[in-house]
């Protein structure tokens, strides 16, 4: 368990190992810079960045805030869990089958930052919704080509009957003045924009 007060560069043929349990805290405005092997069993708190000269296969666990910048690209080597952000600088992030997953919690949703980079693979990204006064929520997907059905195992989804439990707003509808605008999706396959 170590705190980094200073921007630290781990050199390429190298390895950098936290151990199962233990932590590693990069305090805020510092940097952990690995351009060679990362091995996180433990957590990384604070700015990590992966920045090596050859394609690095990382084994990340849970990291708060991950910089991809290597141009030769990284490969998972086990699931990874982001609860800050994901910034893709250079070059692509290959999840390699392993669950790549942007967490949230009432405190503090991850994100993604997108300078010149790619994931490719399948990425998870968790919203918290906390309970509404009124019982409405606002939702909207942040990667493209995701549909309402997405949520049905996250919520119980009913499209049919006088109270749905999902409607989307047309703003085409609600001018003509014979509707309020929302309308209830007719199939789970209705895109969520």
């Amino acid at each position: 368990n170590i705190t980094i007060e200073n921007d630290f560069d781990q050199l390429t043929g190298t390895s950098f190992t936290i151990n199962n349990g233990n932590t590693v805290t990069v305090q805020t405005g510092n940097k952990l810079s690995i351009a060679g092997d990362l091995i996180n069993n433990g957590s990384i708190f604070g700015d990590v960045s992966l920045n090596g000269t050859s394609s690095q296969p990382p084994i990340l666990g849970v990291t708060e805030n991950l910089e991809i910048n290597n141009n030769a690209g990284v490969t998972l080597g086990a699931n990874l869990d982001i609860s800050g952000y994901l910034k893709l600088t250079d070059g692509v992030l290959n999840t390699d089958g392993y669950n790549l997953t942007l967490k949230s919690t009432a405190g503090q949703t991850a994100l993604v930052i997108n300078i010149a980079g790619s994931v490719n693979g399948d990425l998870t990204v968790e919203r918290f919704v906390p309970i509404a006064p009124q019982g409405h929520h606002f939702l909207s997907s942040p990667v493209s080509s995701a549909s309402i059905g997405e949520l049905s195992d996250d919520i119980a989804i009913s499209l049919v009957g006088t109270y749905p439990t999902l409607y989307y707003y047309d703003e085409t509808i609600q001018s003509d003045h014979s509707t309020d605008g929302w309308i209830a999706p007719s199939s789970l396959s209705h895109p969520m924009i």
